[in-house]
């Protein structure tokens, strides 16, 4: 008796090693199946898939194209506000400028390029007023900035090459007159002589920078108004 049940464990775990065998037979066999039956896409959906997902990288390259160029756009138009703020800002300064009033001597106290930059700023000179000539050269700081005409006879038309120092500073002609009351006004021109002659009355409007002494061919000075036109008559 003890010999039988001895005999019968084996067979019990000879079962139970059957059985889980099976079982897991059974769990592969469902999982296969499992896998088997999983719907598969047609070519249709897949290309459907594909051009969505290809959608959707070309709207966010879009999407960023747009938004670079926006930032350009407002980057390029802040740039141009603050370059044109900056050239009226000069502007008004060339149109109102810090005249030098404690020297006279116009080929040294800096207002002659001032002058120069002024009209250009105003881009026209207005009609000058008529002051005598002997007034003004008495105290030109006086006039500094007021448009004045002056009539004489010419004595001296000199032009000026493009490269020239005096080209490259903006002046064309240097035109010098005599006037009735023998005020000596010596204007240096922004614009060519043109068909202005020695000995011819004329009539030009400047700005005037101050006064100077010239030398004297024959021996001594002469006290010269310096002006700045860009208007020959």
């Amino acid at each position: 008796m003890r010999f039988i049940k001895f005999a019968v464990v084996p067979v019990a775990l000879a079962l139970l090693v059957l059985s889980a065998a099976a079982c897991g037979t059974n769990d592969k066999a469902a999982v296969s199946s499992s896998s088997s039956a999983a719907p598969s896409l047609s070519p249709e959906e897949k290309a459907k898939i594909e051009a969505e997902a290809k959608a959707k990288v070309e709207a966010e390259v879009r999407a960023k194209a747009e938004a670079d160029a926006k930032t350009k756009a407002e980057a390029d138009a802040k740039a141009k506000a603050e370059a044109e703020a900056k050239t009226k800002a000069a502007a008004d300064v060339a149109k109102n400028p810090n005249w030098n009033k404690s020297e006279v001597d116009a080929l040294k106290n800096g207002n002659l390029p001032l002058a120069v930059n002024m009209i250009k700023a105003i881009k026209e000179t207005p009609a000058g007023e008529k002051i005598s000539p002997e007034t003004v050269i008495k105290t030109p700081w006086t006039y500094y900035g007021k448009a004045i005409s002056f009539t004489g006879n010419v004595g001296v038309v000199d032009d000026y090459p493009p490269d020239s120092d005096f080209g490259k500073a903006g002046l064309a002609a240097e035109i010098v007159i005599e006037c009735e009351d023998g005020t000596i006004v010596d204007f240096f021109s922004m614009t060519p002589s043109g068909k202005m002659k020695i000995g011819e009355d004329v009539t030009i409007t400047g700005y005037v920078v101050g006064r100077t002494e010239v030398e004297n061919k024959l021996g001594g000075k002469f006290t010269h108004l310096i002006a700045v036109t860009n208007k020959l008559n």
